[in-house]
């Protein structure tokens, strides 16, 4: 790795006009950038010719380590990497690179708390309407959002997986480290998919720090889900066209210990902005919404 270390003081550098400002002598001194010359008339050389002064230089010292940092007057930056290597999965010899700007920085700037909301639920409970609602109601606050639709994800990130149980797992397995990412980076991140293990949804929460990750079950019975069908699946899977759908021949684990329960029957199901202002009012009264 190539290293930039800071600036460092020099002596003042004067030369005649023409071989500065072609920058021949700056080249051979190993300087690149140049902030200012300072023209003399009658210099001391005895010629009476103009010569130029520089008055600020900025070189640049290249070194190998593994630990960068520049200084630029009184701010330094450094990047620091744990020196042991570990190994995680398939994946050997890899160390972990910290940064010196980290989540708290993030958050700052963006005045919010990064989070992972969780909508989890039956095809057909609202999950979507729900995400999109919430990242609606956020943006109109002025929050940044990023919602990882379980559909949208499949037509690109995990286009490569079935929905097989093995292949489901990892579908849920990404989207969560990439929501991870997401919360790391200061964003309120809105996952909506089905996820119907437990285990699955554990495992993604146990991805983030206590009270980051906020699971919301769209409490919603398997025949008004069915009902709307507002993609035909259930009655593909009625016919024995789908294998393995979940409420049908496949099983939904309703969370035990979930942050927020929506329920919807029938007539008495809320909005989806009255369900969103439920969702926003909790991020509120957890301080989410401020740095």
């Amino acid at each position: 790795m190539i290293a930039v270390q800071g600036a460092w003081a020099l002596p003042s550098i004067s030369g005649t006009l023409p071989e500065l400002e072609s920058g021949q002598s700056l080249k051979r001194l190993g300087f690149v950038n140049v902030s200012k010359f300072d023209r003399v008339r009658g210099g001391g050389g005895g010629g009476g010719g103009s010569s130029v002064r520089l008055l600020s230089l900025k070189p640049i010292k290249a070194m190998e380590e593994s630990t960068a940092s520049a200084v630029n007057d009184s701010a330094t930056i450094s990047c620091k990497s744990i020196r042991q290597s570990s190994t995680f999965g398939k994946s050997t010899n890899v160390m972990w690179h910290k940064s010196s700007v980290d989540k708290l920085d993030r958050e700052k700037l963006l005045q919010q708390k990064g989070c992972v909301i969780w909508i989890t639920g039956l095809s057909g409970s609202g999950k979507s309407t729900l995400a999109c609602a919430l990242s609606h109601s956020l943006h109109s606050r002025g929050r940044l959002t990023y919602i990882l639709d379980g559909d949208n994800c499949r037509h690109g990130l995990n286009c490569n997986l079935s929905f097989k149980a093995e292949d489901r797992a990892e579908n849920i397995r990404r989207i969560g480290e990439v929501a991870k990412l997401f919360a790391d980076a200061g964003v309120i991140c809105i996952a909506s998919l089905i996820s119907p293990y437990r285990k699955d949804r554990d495992a993604c929460r146990s991805l983030l720090p206590e009270g980051d990750f906020i699971e919301v079950f769209m409490d919603v019975p398997l025949e008004v889900c069915e009902a709307r069908d507002s993609k035909g699946l259930y009655k593909l899977a009625r016919a024995g066209k789908i294998k393995g759908f979940t409420g049908i021949d496949d099983p939904y684990e309703p969370p035990l210990n979930c942050e927020i329960v929506l329920q919807q029957k029938g007539k008495n199901s809320g909005s989806p902005c009255d369900l969103a202002e439920t969702v926003t009012s909790y991020l509120d009264a957890k301080g989410y919404l401020q740095a």
